[in-house]
């Protein structure tokens, strides 16, 4: 097995082995547990309106209820574990994605890839995005967002036509999960600048002629997939009370970003955090983050002092990947409430930012 230009050992190649039986053991019984929450919203919408997956009403998840139309009137109440146990897929790829971006930007790091998928899979905000029906669009929009990324700003384009096409395709895709990874979509450009210009140590005007391009793919994608949505009789403009209603108070706006990277870093008993907020139950399983942040800012340092020519560095293309933990909140951070689920959609990029960390303590 390789992961980037590293051979891993046969033990560590064991320990893959055994996370990700661990990760199906933890989340595998998810699979019995009863509708609850927003999933009878799902019920209620294909008994009434079966296969119209376009249907104006609720929000405009395109393949959350593309799958739920098309397998409810075969299975039933059924459909459930069919969709939890999808999201646990989703979930395991995305794992094994993030462990290769681990072991493509930091290959001398061999226990980098490991520590980045331990920390992915048993995050507490994973379990939140897992065990509903209405959530397996976040798992999707997470993991399609990924690919995008790796798409249009990693990959060695061998036609810009071609990349841009692939641009455009992949952001209706993603858009078509969940409207919350417009965030990771935008700074996209700034992405293909900053690897452009820094990593490829390309001229300025080279880099700006990247971003742009990447910008124009970017931009046409979600114009056209608002032409679709709008076609479709779902209006574009958004609630005006309750969660989703707009909020644009900059005390809120900062308030929202800090729990959602807060959650994202946080591996305690985050849904008792979000619902009754500090209590002694919430502190004591927070030691386990305190602990895991000491480690990362250790090996941190550790890697700082290292000399350039050091086997084990961190390559432009990781800090490149973790960056996107900060656009990731948007456009959730405008919402009027937040929930854990919604952290879902940082952790990818902060546990490769602690795994690579911590890592470099081995």
């Amino acid at each position: 097995m390789v992961w980037g230009s590293q051979q891993w050992p046969q033990w560590e190649r064991g320990l893959l082995v055994v996370c990700f039986l661990a990760a199906l053991m933890v989340y595998l019984p998810t699979i019995t547990v009863l509708p609850f929450g927003d999933d009878w919203e799902m019920f209620a919408w294909a008994e009434q309106y079966g296969t119209e997956v376009f249907y104006s009403q609720g929000n405009f998840r395109v393949w959350q209820r593309l799958l739920f139309a098309q397998a409810y009137p075969l299975l039933g109440d059924g459909v459930l574990p069919l969709v939890i146990g999808l999201s646990i897929a989703v979930l395991l790829m995305t794992a094994r994605f993030v462990m290769r971006v681990a072991g493509r930007v930091a290959p001398g790091l061999t226990m980098a890839p490991l520590a980045v998928a331990v920390l992915y899979l048993f995050h507490p905000a994973n379990a939140s995005a897992v065990v509903q029906i209405d959530t397996f669009s976040q798992n999707l929009a997470d993991f399609l967002a990924l690919l995008t990324i790796q798409q249009v700003v990693f990959s060695a384009a061998t036609s810009r036509i071609r990349s841009g096409v692939a641009a455009v395709a992949l952001t209706v895709c993603v858009l078509f999960a969940k409207e919350t990874a417009l965030g990771v979509l935008a700074w996209i450009p700034v992405a293909v600048y900053l690897r452009t210009r820094y990593v490829n140590n390309a001229g300025t005007k080279d880099a700006f002629s990247s971003a742009l391009m990447a910008a124009v793919a970017v931009a046409f994608g979600i114009a056209l997939y608002m032409w679709i949505k709008t076609e479709a009789g779902t209006p574009m403009t958004p609630s005006q009370t309750g969660r989703y209603a707009i909020q644009l108070e900059p005390a809120k706006v900062v308030l929202n970003a800090i729990q959602l990277w807060g959650a994202a870093l946080y591996y305690g008993d985050i849904a008792t955090l979000f619902v009754f907020g500090l209590s002694p139950k919430v502190v004591v399983s927070g030691l386990l983050s305190v602990l895991l942040l000491s480690a990362a800012t250790l090996g941190l340092v550790r890697h700082l002092r290292k000399a350039p020519e050091t086997p084990g560095r961190l390559s432009g293309d990781a800090l490149i990947w973790c960056s996107f933990a900060a656009p990731a909140v948007v456009p959730v951070v405008f919402m009027g409430s937040v929930s854990e689920l919604y952290s879902a959609g940082i952790v990818p990029f902060v546990a490769l930012g602690l795994g690579l960390c911590c890592a470099n303590l081995c």
